[in-house]
């Protein structure tokens, strides 16, 4: 059984619970590594990030005329569409002409994709400490209506709901890094959340 925990967001109006569930303890954690390792190969990579070193590289090389902001998706992993997920990653593998074809039955893939997400359950023991994954995208356009068309577009594509945060200044942040227009290049800098009291405490996770 897996465990359910949450932190709590300081930086946010409400001081909100963020849930977070760690199956490492469950059946199916096992499961979900192997698929994670036969998958990879035909994940699209050429809009992802690796690093905030693979950003930082990026802003080197493009030049800061136009508007830049941020995509977020809101509740991002209770939001996605679990079956329309599943559909996609069988249609990229079983019928893309460009990749190769996996030596594995379509049903047997379907059932793992399946139990992985739905077959777990998960109790609330004791507070934890875990990192989160990131789920911003951040754009450069010469045009504020692109940021909006492009915001419907991957609503419309995907089901998700995302919010618009756009730069103050021409800085804005972005992962850990403050992105700064200055004239023909960007500036970056080190970001440091207002709330952070540069406080730490120190866990014992048996």
């Amino acid at each position: 059984m897996g465990y359910c925990s949450g932190n709590i967001e300081s930086h946010k109006p409400g001081n909100k619970l963020r849930p977070i569930i760690s199956q490492i303890p469950t059946p199916t954690y096992g499961i979900a590594k192997q698929l994670c390792t036969i998958l990879t190969p035909y994940v699209p990579v050429t809009y992802s990030l690796h690093s905030a070193t693979d950003f930082l590289d990026i802003l080197k090389t493009n030049n800061a005329i136009g508007t830049i902001a941020s995509l977020d998706v809101e509740s991002l992993f209770t939001s996605i569409p679990i079956q329309r997920t599943i559909n996609y990653i069988i249609g990229r593998i079983y019928n893309n002409t460009n990749s190769a074809k996996l030596p594995m039955l379509e049903s047997i893939l379907r059932s793992l994709l399946h139990c992985c997400p739905r077959e777990v359950f998960s109790k609330f023991e004791k507070p934890e400490i875990y990192c989160r994954y990131i789920d911003d995208i951040f754009i450069k356009t010469t045009h504020n209506e692109d940021i909006s068309l492009l915001e419907n577009y991957l609503q419309d594509a995907s089901s998700l709901t995302f919010t618009i945060e756009n730069s103050l200044e021409g800085s804005m942040p972005f992962l850990d890094i403050l992105v700064t227009q200055q004239q023909e290049k960007f500036d970056t800098d080190t970001y440091v959340n207002p709330t952070n009291t540069g406080q730490c405490m120190n866990v014992f996770v048996p």
